[in-house]
């Protein structure tokens, strides 16, 4: 039995009687990647972008606009933060727990990055998404209602802007 990536090169053949006898020379190419590190590369590149997304959105969560955001919302503990940086986890590592063979589908790979950075670009952005979610996962009952209605004012700001082309000319 050989170990994986390993090859067998003809050095040479003779003839002994009836029987052909083969030289050959075992190489081990240990630099090659095995099948399974192929196939896993993109997931591997994803999975980084995951993280590092996870790593920006925990930075803005705990920066001065949702600090603001929290006190908007006389939430003290900080639990909406709790709840959008819960979220954030549980979308990202929903991306990393698809198959290796997923992301050689192009189609899949895109869309789970498009997803990724949708996640990520909602916290730093503080859409209404987001503080939908963290709404949905709030015990205090109060603070929900008033997360939600905090969201409905936003989802009509979101609209606004998606209605209103902002146009830019240079005139020079």
């Amino acid at each position: 039995c050989f170990p994986p990536l390993t090859s067998m090169e003809v050095m040479g053949t003779r003839v002994e009687g009836s029987v052909l006898v083969i030289s050959l020379r075992l190489n081990i190419n240990l630099t090659s990647q095995t099948i399974d590190e192929a196939v896993g590369k993109r997931r591997k590149v994803v999975s980084g972008m995951c993280e590092d997304i996870l790593l920006e959105a925990k930075k803005s969560i705990n920066g001065h606009s949702w600090d603001a955001l929290c006190r908007e919302l006389n939430d003290a503990s900080g639990q909406v933060k709790v709840e959008v940086q819960a979220h954030v986890e549980q979308q990202l590592s929903e991306i990393k727990a698809r198959s290796p063979d997923d992301f050689n589908m192009d189609k899949v790979l895109l869309g789970e990055m498009q997803k990724a950075l949708s996640v990520g670009s909602s916290v730093r952005l503080q859409r209404a998404m987001v503080l939908d979610q963290a709404a949905g996962s709030l015990q205090d009952v109060a603070l929900a209602k008033a997360t939600r209605s905090l969201a409905t004012e936003w989802r009509r700001d979101e609209r606004w802007e998606q209605d209103v082309p902002l146009k830019f000319e240079m005139n020079w």
